[in-house]
């Protein structure tokens, strides 16, 4: 049975989505391994503060954007 996708993780996939970047790349610049980016957005694993900084950055997140991921967090 699949997983219900979290609110962090909807918004980290549609935040990635928009500047259309792979999991990969965004494992890549923020320094994870790509199947966290995958556990992150499916809602298996949810980020330690450092990591949603660390994500948000490697998105270019404006304040806004990085505020609502970490709420979501």
């Amino acid at each position: 049975m699949m997983q219900k996708t979290t609110e962090f993780g909807a918004l980290l996939r549609s935040l990635r989505e928009r500047q259309s970047v792979s999991q990969s790349k965004l494992a890549e610049r923020a320094e994870f391994d790509h199947s966290y980016v995958s556990r992150l957005e499916s809602g298996a694993r949810m980020p330690a503060r450092e990591a949603v900084d660390r994500l948000g950055e490697a998105l270019n997140l404006e304040q806004q954007q990085l505020d609502s991921l970490l709420a979501a967090a």
